[in-house]
């Protein structure tokens, strides 16, 4: 059995966002817009959710350094979240944080 650590997490983490970009940037800026069904998320609400869910762990473990997520809300989040997509020219910066 193989030992997984720090590295191999950094490692994988860094090919799923790669392959998130890829994607991404594959999807016409027109398609961003699609809602698969109701109450699903757009193409842009799901790329925006997976964008800034990364973010959320960090204010909260290294920012606030919370220990119990009573009160707590995703509304109250200092990254913000946003209802907006980027333009397709700031879409690789905001994907890249």
């Amino acid at each position: 059995m193989s030992s997984y650590g720090g590295k191999e997490l950094a490692s994988a983490f860094r090919t799923v966002r790669k392959n998130t970009i890829q994607v991404a940037e594959d999807i016409p800026e027109a398609q961003y817009g699609h809602v698969a069904g109701p109450e699903c998320k757009s193409v842009a609400g799901m790329l925006a959710h997976i964008a800034v869910s990364t973010q959320i762990w960090e204010e909260i473990h290294k920012k606030q350094r919370m220990t119990t997520l009573v009160g707590w809300t995703i509304l109250g989040y200092e990254g913000g979240w946003t209802r907006t997509k980027p333009s397709r020219g700031r879409r690789r910066s905001w994907w890249r944080g």
